[in-house]
């Protein structure tokens, strides 16, 4: 086919694309705006909002060790389980601010690594300043699982040891 021919085909293409995509527009003119949160939606780890769900929201993971496969492994008692609740209840208002301050670390670093022209001593500072909120994030976490431990048996311990390393050795190489 010659050039002539391919012209016309093209314009058809473009304006079918240019129609569809004013639909789409007008969609998302209705919705609101993405840097607010809807209904059932929280920040996840990495500063998104989402619906929290299996694996959106690590901190979360307080509640499937109380009552999923590691509790029936161990044996946990339903004293252990309430207490671990307790304890995860307790520590989930510090682990959410600690992992909404990482976000909006994570996303003042994005900005100023997009921004024209690049600061180099800015982007430094956001640097440091993230990290000191990723420390803070592991300190909190640790903080919880230390007293999570704290409730378990000494042979709880040592089962749980063993099927994490059990669980890892799965996917080492």
């Amino acid at each position: 086919m010659n050039s002539i021919y391919r012209t016309p085909l093209a314009v058809a293409a473009l304006a079918g694309i240019v129609f569809a995509g004013g639909s789409v527009l007008a969609q998302d003119a209705a919705k609101p705006p993405a840097d607010s949160p809807q209904q059932g939606e929280r920040l996840d780890r990495d500063g998104r909002f989402g619906r929290a769900g299996k694996g959106r929201m690590r901190h979360g993971r307080g509640h499937d060790f109380a009552y999923g496969r590691a509790a029936e492994l161990i044996g946990l008692t339903d004293e252990q389980r309430t207490r671990i609740e307790e304890i995860r209840k307790a520590d989930a208002a510090a682990l959410e601010a600690a992992h909404t301050a990482m976000a909006e670390k994570r996303r003042s670093l994005e900005e100023a690594i997009n921004a024209e022209p690049a600061n180099q001593a800015a982007i430094d500072s956001l640097i440091n300043e993230l990290s000191a909120a990723q420390t803070e994030v592991t300190r909190v976490s640790t903080g919880t699982r230390l007293k999570v431990l704290q409730v378990l048996t000494p042979e709880q311990r040592t089962k749980l040891r063993e099927a994490r390393e059990q669980h890892r050795s799965r996917f080492k190489p």
